[in-house]
């Protein structure tokens, strides 16, 4: 039984460690009202443009209105150049489009992208769309075997006959680690399934549904976790209690 137990936290630390790690792969997909510093290198010949260097840039809305016409970028001096976007200016969901003017002296080029904007600041694409699912039936899976095991583990002492308590169970400190773990599960449905449905759905109100669901239950676990180590301090005191009794003679389940 611990064994497994070992193995159910390990992949589920895993699993959660990773989709982690995805969350941040994307430098071309920012958060939804988040503020963006947009920065685009310059270069003249091969060689980073000087700080007589200027650079402006126009940066479209997705329904190609101007967010920005011809802003003028602050130049880094090291061949970056940068314009800042305020939260406000970041609310809508969809592709920006950008278009960038630079000139040293008489030398002229420009430069051409797009980024996108969305509520949790993922790029999801095929690749990952494919791994997210993959990621999903996983978690499904032990989320129901987990969930299968938590009812099956009894979480009650031992008692005789007459109903005395004549041992201490020890597999409730092993049920209220996995109800932990599961809803740790939980949480990652919640991410991964809204992360799927922002890709896939073309209205966002059910993706923001899950979003929220998970923020919420995400924001929840701090509070969870104390409550978890006060229970099983709780637990452990009036274990030793018990045992005390027991080992007097004294049987809980008969006064």
């Amino acid at each position: 039984m611990c064994n497994m137990k070992n193995k159910v936290i390990y992949y589920g630390i895993t699993i959660l460690l990773f989709i982690s790690i995805l969350s941040f792969v994307s430098s071309f997909t920012y958060k939804q009202s988040t503020e963006l510093d947009f920065k685009e290198t310059c270069t003249r010949n091969g060689v980073i443009c000087n700080s007589t260097s200027l650079c402006n840039v126009s940066i479209k809305y997705p329904d190609n209105s101007y967010l920005v016409e011809n802003g003028v970028m602050t130049n880094k001096n090291n061949g970056d150049f940068n314009y800042t976007l305020n939260s406000s200016q970041m609310s809508s969901i969809g592709t920006y489009n950008w278009d960038m003017y630079c000139c040293q002296a008489t030398d002229c080029g420009e430069g051409h992208g797009a980024f996108e904007v969305n509520p949790i600041g993922v790029d999801l694409t095929t690749s990952k769309s494919i791994i997210y699912i993959i990621l999903f039936a996983i978690l499904i899976f032990f989320f129901i075997i987990i969930l299968f095991g938590i009812f099956k583990i009894p979480d009650n002492n031992e008692k005789d006959f007459d109903g005395n308590i004549i041992s201490i169970g020890k597999l409730k400190y092993l049920k209220s680690a996995l109800l932990f773990i599961d809803w740790m599960i939980l949480i990652a449905i919640f991410y991964i399934s809204s992360n799927l449905s922002f890709a896939y759905l073309g209205e966002t109100l059910f993706a923001k549904t899950l979003f929220m669901f998970f923020r919420i239950c995400f924001l929840m676990t701090p509070l969870i976790i104390i409550l978890w180590f006060i229970w099983i301090f709780v637990q452990i005191v009036q274990d030793k209690n018990m045992k005390r009794l027991i080992s007097k003679g004294i049987f809980p389940g008969a006064i």
